[in-house]
């Protein structure tokens, strides 16, 4: 009785698991069912991408209260599972509260959903990653476009188009993204096995249509297969026009290309709130870590997070070692380096107490 009182009580709920080798267990799907119906004020649920089974979504959709739905794709697998004939169903009868979701889909399939969606503008927030398929500019705006004309009031949108062993990527640019000018998106994320970089006029449109932006990254974590010829990205001076175009933003993410014999400048235009630069696979040599410092410096005088930067993920390279290194060297000569060092310790000493005190509280 006790344990079902607690369960009536759950607003949300993670499970992990590795995918099966053909379809979802019986009893996982049975428990997953039961959960469900005996959790009326789940606000935000994640599952597994194999667990997406007509049932399953039919239990989900009957939440009154689910506002954010995440299905996530574990890694394991080339293909997501899907049981056939399953599909979401966005309308009056069916996730009426939902306004964030994240799941592994192709876009073609997820523009399908929602042009099928009886409701249109409810969503705030989507996060999609698209791996096994590979995503064109011609299926990228078509899918823009349908966002966009369904969901005019999303002001969150998380691109993950990184593919596993492709080595042939059609380039994308600023130019694909026109389309979501007519939103007013507040955080916007892409990512991509290929540089993503924008022009001037790319971040005058942008950032007329986004004024209210606090997040932006654009891909600083391209796959790199060649260290020793890295593809072009940003010229690192460019964060001067992003400091002009974006004085508001939190977080910034580009892949930047940093010559030899960079030369430092102060910069005349500055972010003053930002939190988090991620400079990704950037390469830095030896001689401009000096330099760089320097300008990040001159750019971002109250950064707390210094610099968010290191290897690809998903194709670690022989030198990675070294760019981290150099990129290390760069974050210590930061003047509020060790004043963030030191915020970031206490907060972590602050977060163990209450975990501590959590624990002793369920013992």
């Amino acid at each position: 009785m006790e344990l079902r009182e607690r369960t009536t009580r759950l607003k949300m709920f993670r499970i992990l698991v590795e995918p099966p080798s053909q379809q979802v267990p019986a009893i996982l799907q049975s428990l997953l069912q039961h959960l469900l119906s005996e959790s009326p004020h789940l606000s935000s649920i994640s599952l597994p991408q194999f667990c997406l089974t007509r049932c399953l979504v039919d239990a989900l959709g009957s939440l009154p209260d689910l506002r954010k739905l995440t299905y996530s794709d574990s890694g394991t697998s080339a293909t997501p599972i899907v049981t056939e004939g399953c599909d979401f169903r966005f309308d009056s009868s069916s996730f009426p509260a939902l306004v964030d979701v994240s799941f592994n889909m192709s876009l073609p399939d997820t523009q399908v959903v929602l042009k099928d969606a009886k409701r249109e503008g409810s969503l705030t927030s989507i996060t999609i990653g698209t791996r096994p398929w590979i995503t064109g500019k011609r299926v990228l705006n078509e899918f823009l476009d349908v966002l966009v004309a369904t969901n005019p009031g999303i002001e969150s949108v998380n691109f993950n188009l990184f593919q596993d062993r492709v080595t042939v990527m059609e380039v994308l640019d600023g130019h694909d993204l026109l389309p979501l000018r007519k939103l007013k998106l507040k955080s916007f994320i892409i990512g991509h096995n290929r540089p993503f970089v924008v022009t001037s006029s790319d971040l005058q449109w942008m950032s007329e249509a986004w004024p209210n932006i606090s997040t932006l990254v654009l891909n600083p974590d391209p796959v790199i297969t060649q260290p020793e010829s890295p593809p072009e990205g940003h010229d690192l001076t460019t964060l001067n026009c992003f400091a002009k175009s974006f004085p508001k933003l939190r977080r910034l993410g580009i892949y930047a290309t940093i010559h030899h014999g960079f030369k430092s400048f102060t910069s005349e235009n500055r972010f003053f709130y930002l939190d988090i630069i991620d400079l990704g696979t950037s390469a830095l040599s030896q001689d401009c870590v000096d330099p760089v410092a320097a300008f990040l410096a001159s750019l971002m005088p109250s950064i707390s997070a210094v610099i968010c930067s290191g290897p690809s993920i998903r194709h670690p390279l022989p030198s990675q070692d070294y760019y981290l290194s150099q990129w290390n060297t760069v974050r210590q000569l930061f003047p509020n380096y060790f004043r963030a060092q030191s915020d970031l310790r206490r907060r972590l000493e602050t977060y163990q107490r209450i975990a501590e005190q959590l624990q002793l509280q369920l013992l």
